[in-house]
């Protein structure tokens, strides 16, 4: 590559990557404004009907940022977003850092190829997104310990972290050579319990019950609280998912669970610290 060609590349690298702190910026300033608006709101509270059926989520059309087109796998497109917070709340089980880095990276997210487009343009307008580049992902999911023959899974833990720990051993390091060398550790065989023949994990589930998959250790469990009741309504696994399904920022959010403060008409608590109780007063 010659010195003019490697100076364009970096040129155009760093450009997207202005693109994309530009972004960030945008999503944090329309955060602020946000919080700003809904501190000058007074809201009545609705009571929650006994059979708790949820209000549907408002959706805001964005007048600020990058657009997010969705294209398949061959650069077929698929879709556009208003904007990356929309295109993460359409598509389950994703996140603003995850298409972003896809975006910046080339790479598949969730199946698709992920692009910025100018607000200026058309949502159909196609461009050249560049070459899907191959990503490493890195395998998760249950340990299973297999008989030395490896005719019968005898053991599966929810990850290596517990599997060490009920062998006694002071790293998972033996484990994962175990897995990727398909040798043996503790005397058994060693595999991801996906990997596993489908008869033996039948024969397994027959007989056990498999471990709970473990969450996030920095996950925070939050609780959504019916203002009348003071009982839990809905227990989601992270704030991600709250403000997935009731568009709200992190901010908000928190400022809601210190000050007991209603947030779509719903109170909201930290899981651990279980539901609201009534005050002196009720």
């Amino acid at each position: 590559m010659s010195p003019d060609d490697m100076a364009e590349h970096y040129f155009k690298r760093r450009t997207l990557e202005l693109q994309i702190e530009l972004e960030e910026l945008r999503f944090q300033n329309a955060m602020i404004c946000e919080k700003i608006n809904k501190a000058t709101e007074v809201s009545a509270v609705k009571i929650v009907p006994d059979d708790h059926e949820l209000p549907q989520p408002t959706q805001r059309k964005l007048t600020r940022g990058f657009k997010v087109q969705q294209y398949k796998r061959d650069r077929t497109f698929v879709k556009c977003f208003g904007g990356i917070t929309e295109a993460t709340r359409f598509c389950k089980g994703t996140s603003p850092t995850g298409m972003r880095d896809a975006i910046k990276n080339k790479t598949l997210y969730h199946g698709f190829r992920w692009h910025f487009l100018s607000r200026d343009l058309a949502d159909d307008t196609i461009e050249d997104i560049g070459e899907t580049k191959a990503i490493i992902e890195v395998k998760q999911g249950f340990i299973a310990f297999l008989t030395p023959c490896g005719d019968r899974i005898h053991l599966v833990f929810p990850d290596q972290k517990s599997a060490k720990e009920y062998f006694g051993l002071k790293s998972s390091a033996s484990i994962c050579k175990a897995i990727k060398d398909k040798t043996k550790t503790c005397g058994h065989i060693v595999k991801y319990y996906d990997d596993c023949n489908d008869a033996l994990k039948t024969e397994f589930q027959n007989n056990h019950t498999l471990p709970e998959p473990l969450s996030k250790s920095m996950s925070r469990m939050i609780n959504m609280i019916d203002p009348t009741t003071k009982k839990v309504v809905k227990t989601f696994n992270s704030i991600s998912d709250v403000i997935l399904e009731y568009p709200m920022s992190r901010i908000t959010l928190d400022k809601a669970i210190q000050k007991q403060e209603t947030v779509h008409n719903f109170l909201w608590s930290e899981c651990n610290k279980g539901a609201i109780e009534e005050s002196e007063e009720d």
